[in-house]
């Protein structure tokens, strides 16, 4: 018998995978761009940071376009075409092109502002392709935009850009003005992480009575850490000094992908005190990483996509909301375990005669809690609203607030549940957590003001 067909959700992430692999070379600041069939009125193509030596270069070919079936207007080649504007200045062009259209169908060619800057319209086409370059004289954010004033015209063009930077040296730099000290950063950190790894190894070593399962996963997830961030380093390196990333790329995907899985694994594992409060794993806890392990492996593929493929892709804006929205989810679900374990320790602190050593590991698990929730937070959404106001030119700082964040999350995970004799947390059996449930169940629900995190 043949085997089932994939859900419909899983078969289009699959898709757009298989559409980003196929779209590889477009990585870096060298990119080949395929649009097929899109009549989107504005495709953005590129955003980079140019210094006062930025230059950048564009070349158009197998251009295309027809009507949709039932449309037949008239064609103006000069209303397709690219431009360039800094990235302050896209609302302030909303406002004209809105201003424009209670009276023609305004065109961002036809605009009067100073900061467009056409680069190449269609008119100028020679047997359907051209080349064109530009020297950036001013240093901003530009943003590299096609536009298509003559919508729902579809359009299928192969689109080539190289932007880069002239160094002090007068050499290549492909890397956006603000991100050129990411590959020195994330080899920085990568070490950091391997003495991290040595120094939770010759602890093990030291505390070997005390060593479960849980401590063998949290030493190969620094490991993959350590590994994931000396790829990264080694992609932006290689893209900085020749604009593409040389098979690298392909490593820091793999090993992110597997950093993102195990992350989320061990938490949810120490949130239900796999091999440290209990030998084994309940049936709620197996379910729960059934759902947390293959959430993961759908986010952190929409995630690799997503910040490669860029905007120039059809989908792209529905596929970065399900991305934010399955984000949260993982986020949400990965946190059960630990309220789970809140609850029973406390409801075990009243029901046995053990109450000083549920009391030691409930506050624990409290500690963990607060520190899950604002890595989380950090990571997730003060982050964000930080790469929103900060200069492009200071990319790199909002990469090293998340490094530094992440070592600290680290450390405190590795000091809280390394293997010790007097660590409070001591082994239960699941006969003691069921007596614990039970009693939990005869007594009814904890109130919302008993339930202090």
């Amino acid at each position: 018998m043949a085997p089932p067909l994939p859900s419909l959700p899983c078969f289009y992430v699959l898709q757009f995978f298989l559409l980003f692999l196929a779209y590889q070379t477009a990585f870096a600041d060298i990119r080949e761009t395929r649009i097929s069939t899109d009549s989107r009125p504005f495709i953005q193509i590129l955003e980079f940071g140019f210094t006062r030596n930025g230059k950048l270069e564009v070349s158009v070919s197998n251009v295309s376009w027809s009507w949709p079936s039932g449309v037949n207007q008239a064609f103006n080649s000069s209303k397709l075409g690219f431009f360039v504007l800094p990235d302050e200045d896209w609302e302030e062009l909303e406002m004209e092109l809105s201003e424009l259209s209670n009276t023609r169908n305004a065109c961002v060619f036809e605009t009067r502002s100073p900061s467009v800057n056409p680069l190449l319209t269609f008119s100028a086409l020679n047997y359907s392709a051209k080349s064109i370059s530009l020297s950036i004289s001013e240093p901003d954010e530009y943003n590299l935009i096609f536009a298509n004033c003559l919508s729902p015209l579809e359009i299928t063009m192969n689109v080539k850009i190289v932007a880069y930077n002239l160094g002090k040296d007068g050499k290549k730099e492909y890397l956006s003005q603000g991100q050129g000290q990411l590959p020195t950063l994330y080899f920085i950190f990568s070490v950091v992480y391997f003495l991290l790894f040595l120094l939770w190894v010759s602890l093990c070593v030291m505390k070997w009575t005390w060593v479960t399962k849980i401590h063998y996963l949290m030493g190969l997830l620094v490991v993959v850490k350590s590994l994931n961030l000396l790829c990264e380093a080694m992609d932006k390196s290689r893209i900085q000094r020749t604009g593409t990333p040389h098979g690298w790329d392909m490593a820091f995907y793999a090993f992110s992908v597997l950093k993102g899985i195990m992350l989320f694994t061990v938490i949810a594992l120490i949130g239900t005190g796999w091999s440290i409060l209990k030998p084994s794993l309940q049936d709620k806890d197996k379910k729960l990483l059934a759902v947390v392990i293959p959430l993961q492996v759908l986010d952190n593929l929409l995630m690799v996509t997503i910040d490669e493929v860029g905007p120039s892709i059809k989908g792209w804006e529905m596929w970065k909301n399900v991305f934010l929205v399955l984000d949260f989810i993982c986020c949400v679900v990965v946190l059960l375990p630990v309220v789970w374990s809140i609850k029973h320790l406390r409801e075990a602190s009243r029901s046995d005669g053990k109450a000083a050593k549920s009391l030691a590991k409930l506050t624990l698990f409290r500690q963990y809690y607060v520190v899950v929730i604002s890595y989380v937070y950090f990571s997730r959404f003060v982050l964000f609203l930080m790469e929103e106001a900060v200069s492009y030119q200071y990319d790199w700082t909002c990469n090293l607030l998340l490094e530094l964040v992440s070592v600290a999350f680290y450390l405190l995970t590795g000091y809280n549940f390394k293997p010790a004799q007097l660590n409070p947390y001591v082994r239960i059996d699941d006969d003691e957590e069921e007596v614990a449930m039970v009693a939990a169940t005869m007594d009814g629900q904890l109130d919302d003001d008993d339930f202090e995190i």
